[in-house]
């Protein structure tokens, strides 16, 4: 057996699953904002919640929009 058989028999790799992870991530955030919940109240739940300051949250949010924007193909030219 070669060893990108015994890979693929192990499952996903582990960034396949921090890529999945993240994509859960980003579209939980995303509904909750089309469905019209301040992220003001989402961002005050997590603190509430982890005691995480907001403003660390805050910047966790940008830079999970930032990576997903990142992490989308690219429009052929």
């Amino acid at each position: 057996m070669r060893v990108s058989e015994t890979m693929q028999s192990q499952g996903p790799t582990l960034a396949d699953r921090m890529l999945s992870d993240l994509e859960k991530i980003n579209r939980a955030v995303e509904e909750l904002r089309v469905k019209g919940l301040p992220m003001s109240f989402v961002l005050m739940y997590v603190n509430k919640k982890t005691r995480i300051p907001t403003r660390d949250i805050q910047a966790i949010f940008d830079a999970l929009k930032e990576l997903n924007r990142e992490i989308q193909p690219k429009p052929l030219k």
